[in-house]
């Protein structure tokens, strides 16, 4: 859906749970693709626009006149299509509707009525008529509103696509350094640069947020999936009394917490402490660092648990089989003496003397 833009030059489409079907999930994100497309080649439009102007006014050759207009052609070419995707999202009965076409008139006003005229007006002048009026005042304004509109994700993916987003616009603003320095208006030069200052930091900042919650989070998420293979692994292992190569698993346990488990357990302590650390910094991605923290906490007492399991495990298994070597070694030896006193003591062939042979063997041993 169309939320409440940060500025009347962005558009912003995010998905809604009373979304009635697929399509209109589709419908949406196609929208959102296609307008953050327009909006990147408006951008881009602008900025060669304005190196021209630089060239035109130093008597020199413009060098984006074929560029600027084809950009200008393709924007047009998508917005037609989002003039259509924009009914179908009206026939489904998307919520916000007039909104999205609200949307896509004012894209379609800044490409018609102001690009496309600054176009045609600048490869028309001549090096006395000077550089076109640049409001820079209002696109630093619209950007630092864009920019504290901004939120965090709350999975890795999101985070990944929000860094990319954010290292395109981080570097639009670097790219206004130039212009403002170089800003006509030496009266409110001072406030500019300040405000450009101010844009520049909250910028830089997000950047620097945006990257160590991707890297905290991914140590996280590393972490989780190691539990999450190494549960499955034990928990789909045969322990039943068929297994014969438990001692082997027995070695690989030992094996484990002797060498392995103290070095997990510092990995997963120092995910908590790192996770405290950036708390206490005032992370605006508090939320999403305390939820990792607590899903490593959760899975990790979960997995200690479950070794504890393999532990007793293995023991009875050692427990079972002992006791039934022991009754099969039983269970020979009573078979074996069985048939010696079958064999010695049995009367078949035997004489009279030969019997009373073994009757005083047998009073000699009691």
């Amino acid at each position: 859906m169309f939320k409440k833009k940060p500025s009347k030059n962005s558009v912003t489409i995010t998905p809604t749970k009373k979304a009635p079907s697929s399509e209109l999930s589709a419908l949406i994100e196609k929208l959102q693709k296609n307008a953050d497309k327009v909006e990147k080649l408006i951008y881009e439009t602008e900025q060669n626009l304005n190196k021209d102007v630089s060239k035109i006014n130093e008597g020199k050759q413009p060098l984006y006149q074929d560029d600027t207009n084809k950009r200008i052609l393709n924007s047009l070419e998508l917005l037609q299509g989002l003039d259509e995707d924009a009914v179908d999202a009206k026939r489904l009965q998307h919520p916000q509707a007039e909104m999205i076409e609200q949307d896509m008139k004012q894209l379609r006003e800044r490409l018609r009525s102001k690009l496309r005229e600054d176009h045609d007006r600048i490869y028309h002048l001549t090096r006395s008529e000077g550089l076109p009026s640049v409001n820079w005042g209002k696109i630093i304004d619209e950007k630092q509103v864009n920019l504290k509109n901004k939120g965090f994700g709350q999975d890795l993916p999101t985070i990944e696509n929000e860094v990319e987003e954010h290292n395109i616009f981080h570097s639009e603003v670097e790219a206004l350094a130039p212009h403002i320095s170089a800003s006509d208006n030496k009266d409110n030069a001072s406030g500019l640069q300040q405000n450009y200052n101010k844009l520049l930091a909250s910028s830089s900042a997000r950047q620097r947020h945006l990257l160590s919650l991707r890297d905290y989070m991914q140590r996280c998420t590393n972490e989780l999936y190691w539990m999450d293979q190494q549960a499955g692994e034990r928990i789909n292992y045969d322990w039943s009394d068929t297994n014969l190569d438990f001692p082997a698993r027995q070695r690989q346990y030992e094996n484990f917490i002797s060498k392995c488990l103290e070095s997990k357990e510092a990995t997963v302590t120092q995910l908590n402490d790192d996770g405290d650390k950036l708390i206490a910094t005032n992370h605006p991605g508090k939320n999403v660092i305390e939820a990792h923290m607590e899903a490593v906490h959760a899975d990790w007492k979960e997995y200690l648990n479950l070794l504890i399991c393999e532990e007793n495990h293995l023991k009875h298994m050692d427990e079972y089989h002992k006791f039934h070597k022991e009754a099969r070694d039983t269970q020979d030896l009573l078979k074996r003496l069985e048939t010696e006193v079958n064999q010695k003591y049995k009367p078949e062939f035997k004489d009279m003397y030969q019997i009373e042979s073994l009757i005083r063997d047998l009073d000699d041993q009691a």
